[in-house]
């Protein structure tokens, strides 16, 4: 076949950039480099510690009520997150907030 290559063929006459992930651990390891030559093969490569998400202490706590819903008492929010479907449905039908409160008395 008069030199055709079976699949698609680069732009610049067969050469192809490197692959991103290539590209990224390259530059890491130019960037962890000291002395600015490049690291010996087979040397670990060592950017840091990893560091693990901790959750707060507060996390899954329990927060009182300060919204009950005025037409069915059962439902309730605390006034933390996405506010729930009847507190808006509330709020569009003209009910103040306040009217919603949970008295402590």
């Amino acid at each position: 076949m008069d030199g055709e290559a079976d699949g698609p063929q680069a732009s610049d006459g067969g050469l192809s950039a490197p692959h991103p992930v290539e590209a990224t651990a390259a530059g890491r390891r130019s960037l962890a480099s000291n002395d600015g030559a490049a690291p010996q093969a087979g040397s670990s490569l060592r950017l840091g510690p990893l560091r693990r998400h901790v959750p707060s202490k507060l996390a899954g706590t329990k927060v009182p009520a300060k919204y009950r819903d005025p037409a069915n008492a059962a439902n309730v929010w605390s006034g933390r997150g996405r506010s729930p479907r009847w507190y808006e449905e509330a709020l569009r039908a003209g009910t103040p907030p306040e009217a919603m409160l949970i008295h402590d008395d």
